[in-house]
Protein backbone atom coordinates (compact mmCIF):
# COMPACT_ATOMS: atom_id res chain seq x y z
CA UNK A 1 0.00 0.00 0.00
CA UNK A 2 1.41 3.76 -1.43
CA UNK A 3 0.79 6.16 1.46
CA UNK A 4 0.86 10.05 0.78
CA UNK A 5 2.53 11.55 4.08
CA UNK A 6 0.50 14.71 5.78
CA UNK A 7 1.55 17.75 7.24
CA UNK A 8 -1.53 20.56 8.24
CA UNK A 9 -0.72 23.90 8.45
CA UNK A 10 -2.16 26.14 10.77
CA UNK A 11 -3.26 29.29 9.11
CA UNK A 12 -4.37 31.94 10.78
CA UNK A 13 -4.30 36.54 10.01
CA UNK A 14 -0.76 36.92 10.83
CA UNK A 15 0.97 33.99 10.40
CA UNK A 16 3.97 33.42 8.21
CA UNK A 17 4.74 30.01 6.88
CA UNK A 18 7.84 28.24 7.07
CA UNK A 19 9.90 27.64 4.10
CA UNK A 20 7.70 30.25 2.13
CA UNK A 21 9.07 33.85 2.29
CA UNK A 22 5.79 35.19 0.54
CA UNK A 23 2.67 34.32 0.46
CA UNK A 24 0.59 33.68 -2.38
CA UNK A 25 -2.84 35.65 -3.05
CA UNK A 26 -4.76 31.80 -3.07
CA UNK A 27 -3.11 31.49 0.41
CA UNK A 28 -3.70 34.34 2.23
CA UNK A 29 -7.43 34.31 1.40
CA UNK A 30 -7.37 31.11 3.31
CA UNK A 31 -6.25 32.87 6.07
CA UNK A 32 -9.25 33.83 7.29
CA UNK A 33 -11.62 31.17 6.87
CA UNK A 34 -9.06 28.04 7.89
CA UNK A 35 -8.33 27.60 11.23
CA UNK A 36 -6.99 23.82 11.22
CA UNK A 37 -3.93 22.63 12.79
CA UNK A 38 -2.27 19.29 12.89
CA UNK A 39 1.05 17.44 14.64
CA UNK A 40 2.42 14.45 14.15
CA UNK A 41 4.72 12.79 16.35
CA UNK A 42 5.12 9.86 13.76
CA UNK A 43 3.64 6.97 16.68
CA UNK A 44 0.82 8.33 18.10
CA UNK A 45 -2.08 10.62 17.68
CA UNK A 46 -1.32 14.31 18.55
CA UNK A 47 -4.08 16.77 19.86
CA UNK A 48 -4.66 20.10 17.80
CA UNK A 49 -3.98 22.98 20.15
CA UNK A 50 -7.16 25.02 18.71
CA UNK A 51 -10.02 22.71 19.11
CA UNK A 52 -13.58 23.51 18.15
CA UNK A 53 -15.65 25.84 20.29
CA UNK A 54 -18.44 24.35 22.12
CA UNK A 55 -21.81 24.70 19.48
CA UNK A 56 -24.55 21.88 20.76
CA UNK A 57 -27.49 22.83 18.74
CA UNK A 58 -25.77 24.63 15.49
CA UNK A 59 -26.41 23.60 12.14
CA UNK A 60 -23.19 21.96 10.37
CA UNK A 61 -21.92 22.03 7.04
CA UNK A 62 -22.07 18.42 5.69
CA UNK A 63 -18.99 18.81 3.89
CA UNK A 64 -15.86 21.62 4.76
CA UNK A 65 -12.28 21.62 3.55
CA UNK A 66 -8.80 22.33 5.19
CA UNK A 67 -5.73 22.86 4.23
CA UNK A 68 -2.67 20.20 4.42
CA UNK A 69 0.51 19.50 2.53
CA UNK A 70 0.76 16.51 0.23
CA UNK A 71 4.41 15.66 -1.07
CA UNK A 72 5.11 19.05 0.07
CA UNK A 73 2.98 21.20 -1.46
CA UNK A 74 -0.48 22.90 0.05
CA UNK A 75 -3.17 20.71 -0.68
CA UNK A 76 -7.09 21.30 0.03
CA UNK A 77 -8.69 17.84 1.51
CA UNK A 78 -12.26 17.87 1.97
CA UNK A 79 -13.66 16.30 4.77
CA UNK A 80 -17.61 14.66 5.47
CA UNK A 81 -19.45 14.87 8.36
CA UNK A 82 -20.44 12.35 10.27
CA UNK A 83 -23.82 12.13 12.53
CA UNK A 84 -26.50 10.05 13.57
CA UNK A 85 -29.94 10.97 14.75
CA UNK A 86 -29.00 8.66 18.21
CA UNK A 87 -25.66 9.61 18.76
CA UNK A 88 -24.98 12.65 20.68
CA UNK A 89 -21.26 13.49 19.12
CA UNK A 90 -20.16 14.67 16.04
CA UNK A 91 -17.51 14.92 13.56
CA UNK A 92 -15.51 14.73 10.09
CA UNK A 93 -13.66 12.35 8.67
CA UNK A 94 -11.79 13.01 5.27
CA UNK A 95 -14.11 12.22 2.64
CA UNK A 96 -13.95 8.90 1.35
CA UNK A 97 -10.97 7.27 3.56
CA UNK A 98 -12.85 5.17 6.34
CA UNK A 99 -15.73 3.42 6.63
CA UNK A 100 -19.22 4.28 9.19
CA UNK A 101 -20.69 1.45 11.58
CA UNK A 102 -23.19 2.97 14.27
CA UNK A 103 -23.95 0.46 16.82
CA UNK A 104 -25.74 0.00 20.04
CA UNK A 105 -24.43 -2.67 22.33
CA UNK A 106 -25.39 -3.22 25.84
CA UNK A 107 -25.04 0.12 28.08
CA UNK A 108 -23.33 1.69 24.99
CA UNK A 109 -23.00 3.56 21.81
CA UNK A 110 -20.50 3.67 19.26
CA UNK A 111 -19.28 4.48 15.90
CA UNK A 112 -16.79 2.78 14.16
CA UNK A 113 -14.49 4.70 11.65
CA UNK A 114 -12.30 1.79 9.97
CA UNK A 115 -9.28 2.33 7.34
CA UNK A 116 -10.23 1.91 3.78
CA UNK A 117 -7.61 -0.39 1.93
CA UNK A 118 -6.66 -0.10 -1.64
CA UNK A 119 -9.23 -2.86 -2.41
CA UNK A 120 -12.27 -0.44 -1.44
CA UNK A 121 -12.95 -2.86 1.79
CA UNK A 122 -12.14 -1.51 5.72
CA UNK A 123 -9.09 -2.04 7.38
CA UNK A 124 -10.45 -4.48 10.05
CA UNK A 125 -7.08 -3.71 12.31
CA UNK A 126 -6.90 0.48 11.18
CA UNK A 127 -9.82 2.06 13.21
CA UNK A 128 -11.09 5.07 15.51
CA UNK A 129 -13.88 3.99 17.79
CA UNK A 130 -16.31 6.24 19.71
CA UNK A 131 -18.04 5.04 22.42
CA UNK A 132 -20.14 6.50 24.72
CA UNK A 133 -23.02 5.57 27.47
CA UNK A 134 -26.31 4.68 27.07
CA UNK A 135 -27.10 5.92 30.76
CA UNK A 136 -25.99 8.71 33.12
CA UNK A 137 -22.59 8.16 34.56
CA UNK A 138 -19.75 10.39 35.46
CA UNK A 139 -16.06 10.85 33.41
CA UNK A 140 -14.61 9.15 36.40
CA UNK A 141 -17.24 6.10 36.56
CA UNK A 142 -16.76 5.66 32.53
CA UNK A 143 -12.48 5.55 33.70
CA UNK A 144 -13.16 2.96 36.61
CA UNK A 145 -15.15 0.84 34.05
CA UNK A 146 -12.94 1.02 31.02
CA UNK A 147 -9.36 0.18 32.95
CA UNK A 148 -10.64 -2.05 35.41
CA UNK A 149 -10.21 -5.46 35.86
CA UNK A 150 -12.92 -6.19 32.89
CA UNK A 151 -12.17 -3.19 30.92
CA UNK A 152 -11.36 -2.95 27.36
CA UNK A 153 -7.36 -2.66 28.28
CA UNK A 154 -6.97 -5.91 30.76
CA UNK A 155 -9.50 -7.85 28.36
CA UNK A 156 -7.62 -7.50 25.31
CA UNK A 157 -4.60 -7.90 27.04
CA UNK A 158 -2.93 -4.81 25.62
CA UNK A 159 -0.30 -3.32 27.34
CA UNK A 160 0.38 0.13 28.85
CA UNK A 161 3.46 1.89 27.72
CA UNK A 162 2.62 5.82 28.61
CA UNK A 163 -0.21 7.36 30.43
CA UNK A 164 -0.92 10.99 30.74
CA UNK A 165 -2.86 13.67 31.88
CA UNK A 166 -1.30 16.60 29.74
CA UNK A 167 -3.97 16.99 26.98
CA UNK A 168 -4.66 19.96 24.42
CA UNK A 169 -8.06 18.44 23.13
CA UNK A 170 -10.31 20.37 25.48
CA UNK A 171 -12.82 17.45 25.67
CA UNK A 172 -9.97 15.02 26.50
CA UNK A 173 -9.51 14.22 30.28
CA UNK A 174 -6.24 11.45 29.79
CA UNK A 175 -4.98 9.56 27.49
CA UNK A 176 -3.32 5.81 27.68
CA UNK A 177 -1.16 4.68 25.35
CA UNK A 178 -0.71 1.28 24.62
CA UNK A 179 0.67 -1.39 22.10
CA UNK A 180 -0.58 -5.38 21.10
CA UNK A 181 1.97 -8.19 19.49
CA UNK A 182 -0.04 -10.40 16.81
CA UNK A 183 3.03 -12.59 15.61
CA UNK A 184 5.47 -10.41 14.36
CA UNK A 185 2.97 -7.10 13.64
CA UNK A 186 3.38 -4.72 16.79
CA UNK A 187 -0.03 -2.97 17.36
CA UNK A 188 -0.20 0.23 18.68
CA UNK A 189 -2.66 2.93 19.48
CA UNK A 190 -4.15 4.93 22.06
CA UNK A 191 -7.62 5.78 24.48
CA UNK A 192 -8.68 8.89 25.35
CA UNK A 193 -11.04 9.54 28.57
CA UNK A 194 -13.06 12.81 27.88
CA UNK A 195 -16.76 15.07 28.44
CA UNK A 196 -18.03 16.98 25.62
CA UNK A 197 -20.45 19.33 26.52
CA UNK A 198 -21.41 16.98 29.59
CA UNK A 199 -21.08 14.04 27.98
CA UNK A 200 -18.92 11.60 28.82
CA UNK A 201 -17.29 9.13 26.45
CA UNK A 202 -14.18 7.55 25.01
CA UNK A 203 -12.04 7.54 21.79
CA UNK A 204 -9.80 4.04 20.70
CA UNK A 205 -7.51 4.30 18.45
CA UNK A 206 -6.04 1.30 17.05
CA UNK A 207 -3.81 0.56 14.09
CA UNK A 208 -0.25 -1.31 12.73
CA UNK A 209 3.27 0.46 14.26
CA UNK A 210 4.20 0.55 10.95
CA UNK A 211 1.31 2.67 9.11
CA UNK A 212 1.80 5.18 12.20
CA UNK A 213 3.29 8.12 10.06
CA UNK A 214 0.58 8.08 7.74
CA UNK A 215 -2.12 6.75 9.76
CA UNK A 216 -2.15 9.06 12.93
CA UNK A 217 -2.52 12.67 11.11
CA UNK A 218 -5.72 11.50 9.79
CA UNK A 219 -6.85 10.14 12.99
CA UNK A 220 -5.33 13.53 14.45
CA UNK A 221 -7.56 15.58 12.05
CA UNK A 222 -10.35 13.75 13.13
CA UNK A 223 -10.96 13.63 16.73
CA UNK A 224 -10.20 17.64 16.28
CA UNK A 225 -13.02 17.73 14.93
CA UNK A 226 -15.30 16.01 17.56
CA UNK A 227 -18.58 18.22 19.17
CA UNK A 228 -21.63 17.44 20.68
CA UNK A 229 -24.85 17.89 19.29
CA UNK A 230 -28.99 17.49 20.91
CA UNK A 231 -30.72 14.73 20.51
Amino acid sequence: MKWTYWIALSIVPGLTLAACTTMPDWLENWSSSLGEQLEIDGDSPSENETPPEPSPGRELPPTKLTLVMVDGQPTEVELELFQHPEFPLTLYTPRGEFSRLFETIGDTQSVQFNLIQDDGEPDPSSYLQLVVPVHNVTLDELRNRVLGDNGILASRRWQMVDRTRVLTYTWADERIDFQHTVGDTIYRGSLFLGDRDGQPFYALTYYPQALAPSITPRLSMILDTIDRRDI
